[in-house]
């Protein structure tokens, strides 16, 4: 009886530094990854306050994973709320002409205008998926561009790729994870979003949304 009374505190105490340490890494997660962006002053931002989204365009990337990718996007920058976001009607044909100009320098402030007025907007973004890979390990590549309306000049522009082949973007997913979605450090939700390209989609979205976010984006200092 005498043995069984010591043995109970040593296993709960080894069982207590057990959970002590498979938690101690989510302690101090690694900071988010840097997103390669900028942004306008706020005074050039700020009256952007109602943005038309445009249908994304990506190469040889079916429309539906595309449109997937759109609706992510568009959750996260509700979340934001920096500005209303409206996603551009399926069969509106006025962002053809919008990208062609962007892929060769330049946007017709006569087509910018014109959405302004249709959609009563402030913003038109523009956004290119540059790579896509759906299956693991999952990859997702974003160019974004916000142009303002009133004075037809780029407020916010980010262009990432997240391959989750790297080990610092599996990092990443694991502190937005934890910091973002799961009350209680889990491995469980990290594995998740690499399994599912809409959740991976989520990621990603909310990584580029948070680079608006920031006054004056800059790379983290070792």
């Amino acid at each position: 009886m005498r043995s069984r009374r010591r043995v109970w505190p040593l296993l709960l105490a080894l069982c207590a530094g057990a959970l002590g340490a498979c938690q101690l890494p989510f302690r101090r997660p690694p900071r988010p990854i840097w997103v390669h962006a900028w942004r306008a002053a706020d005074r050039e931002l700020t009256p952007v306050r109602r943005v038309v989204v445009l249908q994304f365009i990506g190469e040889s990337i079916p429309d539906q994973s595309l449109a997937s990718l759109r609706e992510a996007f568009l959750a996260e920058l509700a979340t934001a709320q920096v500005f209303e976001a409206v996603p551009l009607p399926d069969g509106a044909g006025d962002s053809r002409g919008i990208y062609e100009a962007a892929g060769k320098g330049s946007i017709s402030s006569a087509g910018l205008v014109e959405i302004g007025k249709r959609y009563g907007a402030d913003g038109v973004l523009l956004a290119r998926v540059t790579s896509f890979r759906p299956w693991l390990p999952p990859v997702i590549g974003l160019n974004i561009l916000l142009v303002s309306v009133h004075t037809g000049a780029a407020v916010w522009t980010a262009d990432q790729t997240f391959d989750a082949s790297r080990e610092d973007v599996r990092e990443d997913v694991l502190h937005y994870s934890v910091t973002k979605l799961a009350p209680d450090p889990s491995l469980h939700e990290a594995e998740m979003m690499l399994l599912s390209p809409r959740r991976f989609a989520r990621y990603a979205s909310a990584r580029i949304v948070a680079s608006l976010l920031l006054a004056s984006p800059a790379p983290p200092r070792d």
